[in-house]
This record gives C-alpha cells, structure tokens and sequence, in this order.
C-alpha cells in the first residue's frame, strides 16, 4: 500500500512502563485509553503484554471487537451508550460512564433480563465543556442508581476536554473529590474508583508530580501511544517517545520549480490524514493538501528522493485516529 503506518512496540511499552511507574508512586491505577486504534486488537494485545490489565474506548464497536477477538481484561466505555447499544453493553462491557437516568434505567433493565451486574461510573461535569453533571443533580442520579437493580455505582470520573493550566487541572480534580466525599457521606457508601482522564491532565501531573489524595484513577490514550499531552501544537511530555507511530507516504510526482526548488505530490490526502495533524521528521514543510494528495516541499538534501520513495511523518491523535478507520491504511508492528 502507498500509506503504511509502523508501531514500533519497544517505544509503546516503554511509554507503559514509565506512565505505570509514575502513577504507581502516587498510588493510581493506570487505564489505557485506546479509542485511537479503533479497535486493533494486536496493538492492544501488546498493551495487555506490557503490564496493564484494564482498557476504555469510546466506541462500544470497538470494544466487542477485542472481547470477540479473546482479549479478556477489563473494558470501559468511556461515552455512554445510546438506546440501541444497551443489549451490547450489558454484555460486552464491565464499566460504563454514564450522565442520564433514562439510559442508566435502560441499563438496568436490561441486565435484570441478563442475569447480570453492570458497573456505572458517573460523569462529574467541572466546566469541562463535555458530557457531565454537576452539584444536585449529580447527587440525585447516584441515589437513582443505588436503588436500581443489577447496576453497581462504582465511582465517579471527569474528563478534560480542553487545555487547562496546571492550577486548574488541580482546582477541578480537587472539586471532583470533594463532590465523592459528599456522596459518600449522604449514602453511607465508598466509591472505589475516582477517575480522571485526559492526557493534558496526565501530562500536567507528569511535570508537576501533584495530583489531591482522593484520586485513584487515570485515563491516559494519546500520552501513552504519542508521548504528547496535547495535539495542538504539539506539546510532548518529558522523557515519553514521541513517535511511537510512524506514517509513511509514497511519492507519486516530483515537480521541478527551477533549480533548487522542487515538490513532491504524495499518495495521500485529507481523507487518509488531517494536514495539521502530520509531524514532519525529516526537515520537510507541507503546505498544501487536497482530498487525495498532500504537497511537500523538497529542499537540498533531499536532491535523492524520487517517485516511489517514502516520506516520513510523525502523527497527532487525530490523524492517527483517521489513518486506522481508513481501510487504505497498511499496520506494521515491528
């Protein structure tokens, strides 16, 4: 295939193992967020390999892929399931985050009919832009779903949609602690799980080494497979490998513009990646992209590329997300 993307599985379980050792020290669980691999179920097999032993994913889709494919460890959802998901979700997921009463009735519903016990974990909303509830409300649905059949409350999450400073990414954490301790306190109860998620908040907690007791639960995804805290820009986190994964193009056209000046056009477009999304790694500048093909500039010391070369870049969470949903895209492990 004209675009392959390599994983270089050292560099991804050596980012595990750092991210694990850091956690360890502050006495938090490390969850992997996968959703960027749309489900790639020999990825995360390796994931599993390197130690970590539970997952989330958005898509429900893709975690009945890795259930289906023998992946047996724990699966969250990280998104709360729709209507016609209840049946899947009951069955093929062990914790799901949830912010509506109507779903989380569903949800009981449906694991009565199952004969099974299905995890809840509900969504805190700190000004964080997403899905989430907030003071009462919050407060209301946790004593809903303690008195809903076959569904066990078992935490509370948040998750950062946005970059926040280091001080506020601590402000909101903290808020969300003190929100389980209020629960805790009116039901007579204790949450086992105080989750946070976001690799912008994971990368904040790397360089500041601070996060409130209380805390005992991160999500991390593009931290983990990327090494960078946000996508935008990017911003890497310390002492993490950065290009985990690696995309190669091929050139289809070299086009001379006078004697130094020449471009390469590249098998490769808006519908494979997303133009702000590619990391040059070899003193490359792109500066244009249509549906189907991607314009370089070639400078100098790239005098020896020619029509079926390959072209390296490094990739953002987004572009990385498109390349595995895109079934022109070839996976190498190596």
């Amino acid at each position: 295939m004209s675009i392959v993307v390599t994983v270089d599985l050292a560099k991804l379980q050596e980012n595990i193992w750092k991210a694990t050792k850091i956690c360890c020290a502050q006495d938090l669980e490390l969850v992997a967020v996968v959703k960027g691999l749309c489900g790639h179920i020999n990825i995360c097999r390796q994931i599993i390999q390197a130690g970590l032993t539970k997952l989330a994913d958005s898509r429900l889709h893709n975690i009945k892929t890795l259930k289906q494919a023998g992946i047996d460890c724990e699966m969250t959802l990280l998104r709360p399931p729709s209507m016609d998901e209840i049946d899947d979700c009951i069955t093929y997921v062990d914790t799901s985050f949830n912010v509506d009463l109507d779903v989380l009735r569903a949800l009981s519903h449906q694991a009565q009919l199952m004969c099974k016990e299905h995890n809840v974990s509900i969504v805190f909303d700190a000004d964080t832009h997403r899905e989430g509830l907030k003071g009462n409300t919050l407060q209301q649905v946790c004593q809903e779903v303690l008195e809903l059949p076959n569904l066990q409350l078992t935490g509370l999450a948040i998750y950062f949609a946005k970059k926040e400073t280091d001080s506020e990414y601590f402000q909101k954490e903290a808020e969300l602690v003190k929100q389980v301790r209020a629960i805790e306190t009116e039901f007579g109860l204790s949450l086992p799980t105080v989750s946070v998620g976001s690799s912008g908040a994971f990368g904040s907690f790397v360089r500041t080494q601070q996060i409130p007791e209380g805390i005992n639960q991160f999500r991390v995804g593009t931290g983990l497979l990327l090494g960078i805290s946000s996508s935008v820009g990017p911003e890497y986190i310390e002492g993490f490998h950065h290009f985990v994964f690696t995309l190669q193009a091929e050139i289809m056209q070299i086009i001379h513009d006078g004697v130094k000046n020449r471009t390469a056009v590249l098998h490769m477009g808006r519908v494979d990646v997303e133009l702000a999304g590619l990391i040059p790694t070899d003193e490359l500048s792109v500066f244009d992209i249509t549906s189907d093909h991607t314009m370089i500039c070639l400078g100098e010391r790239h005098a020896d590329l020619a029509v079926g070369d390959k072209v390296t870049f490094g990739v953002n969470y987004y572009s990385l997300n498109r390349l595995f949903l895109s079934p022109y895209t070839q996976v190498v492990l190596v």
